[in-house]
């Protein structure tokens, strides 16, 4: 979680961080509803949710389905406009080792703790849990000084031709 642990009030309280919970949030947050905590068991989408196929697909036969696919599919094609723009990129070296640098100097404490680690011939994917001490603005976040825990995916893509890694892609998820 980054930001506040400690604050035990909310205009809003959602239970389940699911497709619907998250979507409920994302609808408050948006009309400016109030406060709003999401409580999960796990981690977002970690439920039912993360075996839908949703409504990617929009072949329905069942009007309200066909209905919601639409208004869904509408959702997707406007997806800058309704959500904005998704993360932050860093490019190249220079972009690489100011991530780092911004990161390492907002969490100065930080702690990976490695949970998974693949290597294939695409290159590698590593999954870790990041813990510390918020004491710097990071990515949209003021410093909180409070404790920060999410998960990083970082992949490094290998390139067969070149016979070198050709850069990094690094996914966040509190």
């Amino acid at each position: 979680m980054i930001g506040n642990a400690t604050t035990r009030t909310a205009d809003f309280v959602i239970l389940g961080a699911g497709v619907m919970g998250a979507s409920i949030a994302f609808h408050l947050a948006r009309r400016k509803a109030g406060s709003v905590a999401v409580l999960d068991k796990d981690h977002v989408g970690s439920g039912g949710s993360s075996r839908s196929s949703a409504l990617v697909r929009m072949h329905y036969s069942f009007a309200p389905e066909v209905q919601l696919a639409l208004v869904s599919l509408k959702m997707f094609q406007h997806w800058r406009e309704v959500v904005g723009e998704a993360g932050a990129r860093w490019e190249g070296h220079a972009g690489a080792t100011r991530f780092y640098m911004e990161l390492l100097g907002a969490i100065p404490d930080i702690h990976f703790d490695l949970q998974q680690i693949v290597i294939g011939p695409q290159g590698v994917c590593e999954e870790a849990t990041v813990t510390g001490t918020q004491q710097g603005k990071w990515l949209s976040h003021p410093p909180t000084g409070t404790k920060v825990d999410f998960r990083v995916v970082i992949y490094f893509p290998w390139d067969q031709r070149l016979k070198k890694f050709t850069g990094e892609r690094v996914f966040l998820w509190s």
